[in-house]
């Protein structure tokens, strides 16, 4: 055993990993703010149990189906459906009574209360609609609706994340919503529940004026030592995504994003704030599909535009190709902007 070229491995708190770690990556990684942390309020993407009968593409499909499953003889509508067996968190008659019970009182026709479609963030990009009444074990198996009910009371925007990754390469798992999200809003592997973090949280009287930012009063205190003063709700939230998105920031603490939810390091330069804070606004609104360019990216000559259709009944501006083609897309390539990384501080 001689030849073997053994290294000594020292498992450190709280993961105790047998693997190789930079220890000095980790400690400067481990003085950054955890995202439970920061945004106290948040919980995994609701889990329907039955995705091809509470998840449609249109409201209309929505309506269609809800009014028809829910009005049939449960052995009938489970075998119409393709429902399989009943488990103990959902089954076929108790998601029939939580239909009937949020009918509109003053309703006195078998159809349901059309304010209950919602949307919902599905996939990456891939807006579908449910009917949504926030009861457990009921159309929906998990609503999750202590979190998800602060994207239906107003406008908000949440961040997406995940507290492993379980598939190789670089950690990616990062994105935004203005809607609702399934578990798997953007990662279907086993391992990589998808967590919601609104940006605000509501009351019930659905003010906006008293929805309050869902960040931690100590979090915030460390905020305004750094900087001298407390950013406004979104610009905080802009930065924390333009970091998560970060090169370097991916590269550098790559062992340890990959075992837990990520940390957020904080700045004491406050142009490095800004321009985070205006890098990240841009990448909330491309993934969100809003405000996309409607001029040509680069200056060429041989640019065409391909006009997009409506996402959602808004426009989406035009994506411009570089050449002459068809506007066909055969293969994707991604390439990431750079942006900056700021160093770790003491918390």
């Amino acid at each position: 055993m001689k030849t073997v070229a053994w290294e000594k491995i020292n498992p450190i708190s709280p993961f105790y990993l047998l693997t190789p770690q930079d220890v000095y990556a980790l400690a400067e990684y481990n003085r950054g703010w955890k995202i439970t942390d920061i945004m106290l309020v948040n919980s995994v993407g609701i889990v329907t149990a039955r995705d091809s009968l509470t998840i449609q593409k249109t409201r209309e499909d929505v309506e269609k189906i809800v009014n028809d499953f829910a009005f049939l003889p449960p052995e009938e509508a489970r075998e119409k459906y393709n429902l399989g067996k009943d488990t103990r968190d959902w089954q076929v008659a108790l998601a029939q009574d939580d239909i009937k019970k949020s009918r509109v009182k003053q309703n006195k026709n078998n159809t349901i209360n059309r304010n209950s479609i919602k949307r919902i963030l599905y996939r990456p990009f891939d807006i579908k609609y449910t009917y949504y009444t926030g009861k457990s074990r009921g159309f929906i198996c998990m609503p999750r609706n202590d979190v998800m009910k602060n994207m239906l009371l107003g406008d908000n925007l949440g961040l997406i994340t995940v507290r492993q990754q379980s598939q190789s390469g670089e950690w990616s798992l990062v994105g935004t919503t203005q809607d609702m999200i399934e578990s798997c809003a953007i990662s279907n592997k086993t391992k990589e529940i998808n967590y919601l973090f609104p940006l605000y949280i509501y009351p019930e009287n659905e003010t906006t004026q008293d929805r309050k930012p869902n960040f931690s009063p100590e979090f915030l205190t460390v905020i305004k030592s750094k900087l001298g003063y407390i950013p406004t709700a979104e610009n905080i939230f802009y930065y924390i995504y333009a970091v998560f998105h970060s090169p370097q920031y991916r590269q550098r603490y790559s062992q340890f994003l990959k075992i837990d939810f990520p940390r957020l390091p904080l700045t004491s330069n406050n142009e490095l704030f800004n321009q985070l804070v205006i890098k990240g606004e841009k990448l909330v609104n491309l993934h969100l599909m809003k405000n996309l360019p409607s001029t040509p990216i680069t200056k060429s000559e041989t640019s065409t535009t391909a006009n997009l259709p409506l996402f959602n009944g808004e426009e989406r501006g035009a994506i411009h190709y570089q050449g002459d083609g068809k506007n066909e897309i055969n293969q994707v390539k991604y390439n990431t902007t750079h942006i900056p990384h700021p160093k770790l501080s003491q918390r």
